[in-house]
């Protein structure tokens, strides 16, 4: 067997909560709504983050299950790996490296670039969002109990900013639970590609459920703590992303709502533009520069998980040596740099909405093989069997949407598997040559 990460055992419970809530509070829950607005009523916007927060429940139950039983770090690379193929696992670390932590790295950086320029001046999007995400790459690079120190105070930041924003927002009469009534084609709407494809966009923000998996081999009884951790936090999240979400649809009128979603940067903002709308100008600047801090703390988060995949590939050959995670005081800064490097080169080529697409699209099919991991176990209940069903349908329905709408993903999604495919290859046959000589 091949060892762990190093320092194992020092997340807590709360901790490991954290991290979820740290990973799936992001960019995404400030952004999507305003995406949604386009062609969704308010009614059927806040249906969506429903059934968001229903598939993450569903997934986590399944999650849950096989991290029981594969109570390792690696996330959707080490179950598949494990337990379907060393192929299966090799093409999920890699999407889980560059479509589930570089690209919302990115995602979370240009959103705190947005509201850096909204802050201060134009023309700060690009430089602030490269600095963070160099910046907190290298301090969790240092290792586990900075970037875990960090990790923590973001998320009391992150609830508390949070907390304080709804806080102000529900009981500054500004309010209209009116505007959240459906309307006559609330039914047809929900059967819609433009439902479907939105569940694609409120999927990507409910995604960081399953972090704590990611960091099994550093958490105190991991076959207990791992699932307790990913319920508590989803369970959490859920809560908040309804709540803020029926802020947004029931302060701005439609035309407002349609005002944001006409850019991306009107979309990236929409946080903003309710928290001038609530507590005026000044107000809005101090509420806008807490959504900044939230957003660098999800930065922070998924530049702490996302390496552990890298650590957990490299030690089973699939990645260079350079990508393990050592002991010392940069033992992190292989797989970090590779992390936070793919993310960079995203921040220069890629536009928020196109990476919101694609990365919507392939986390939920590589999630849904992930949670079909759960069959390969003994212990299938009813439970699991429902949670298992309702997660595939889901996700089912909104890929098929998504890839309706935009034929394009799927041609992306097949030269991404092509490029792992053939670098698979040459990989296994380095092992196999190498083989008699160890």
């Amino acid at each position: 067997m091949n060892p762990e990460v190093s320092s194992p055992g020092r997340l807590g419970l709360l901790s490991a909560a954290g991290i979820v809530v740290a990973s799936m509070i992001g960019s995404g829950v400030f952004v999507t709504s305003g995406f949604l607005a386009k062609d969704l009523s308010p009614a059927a916007i806040l249906v969506g983050w429903l059934m968001g927060g229903v598939l993450a429940a569903c997934g986590a139950l399944c999650y849950a299950a096989v991290a029981a039983a594969i109570p390792k770090s690696g996330g959707e690379y080490r179950y598949l790996h494990d337990l379907y193929h060393p192929y299966a696992g090799f093409l999920a670390g890699w999407i889980s490296i560059v479509f589930g932590f570089a690209a919302p790295v990115a995602m979370a950086a240009m959103a705190a670039g947005a509201y850096a320029e909204v802050l201060v001046r134009p023309g700060l999007a690009l430089p602030v969002a490269v600095f963070l995400v160099v910046a907190l790459g290298l301090v969790q690079a240092t290792g586990l109990r900075w970037g875990t120190l960090i990790q923590n105070a973001g998320v009391v930041l992150k609830v508390l900013t949070i907390l304080l924003f709804l806080g102000g927002a529900l009981f500054s009469g500004l309010v209209e639970p009116s505007r959240v009534l459906p309307p006559e084609t609330f039914g047809r709407s929900l059967l819609s590609v433009p439902f479907a494809i939105g569940q694609i966009y409120i999927g990507f923000a409910y995604t960081g459920w399953s972090a704590a998996a990611y960091l099994a081999s550093e958490v105190r009884d991991p076959v207990r703590t791992v699932p307790r951790a990913m319920f508590l936090g989803c369970s959490i999240v859920t809560i908040i992303y309804l709540l803020l979400n029926f802020v947004f649809v029931s302060t701005l009128s439609p035309a407002e709502l349609l005002d944001a979603a006409r850019s991306q940067t009107g979309s990236i903002t929409l946080g903003h533009l309710v928290a001038v709308r609530v507590l005026g100008a000044t107000g809005g600047w101090f509420a806008s520069l807490m959504v900044f801090l939230v957003l660098v703390s999800t930065v922070c988060a998924l530049s702490m998980t996302g390496p552990r995949i890298c650590d957990a590939m490299a030690r089973d050959g699939f990645l260079p040596a350079w990508a393990r995670w050592q002991d010392g005081k940069l033992g992190g800064l292989g797989s970090v740099a590779l992390v936070t490097g793919i993310a960079v080169v995203m921040l220069w080529t890629n536009t928020y909405e196109a990476m919101l697409s694609s990365v919507g699209v392939t986390m939920a099919i590589f999630g849904a093989l992930s949670a079909s991991c759960v069959l390969k176990l003994k212990a299938m209940t009813p439970t699991l069997w429902v949670a298992l069903t309702v997660f595939l349908l889901g996700l089912g329905w909104s890929v098929a949407g998504s890839l309706y709408s935009n034929p394009m993903t799927i041609v992306w999604g097949l030269l991404t598997v092509g490029v792992a495919t053939g670098f698979y290859r040459v990989v296994r046959r380095r092992q196999t040559i190498l083989a008699p000589e160890a």
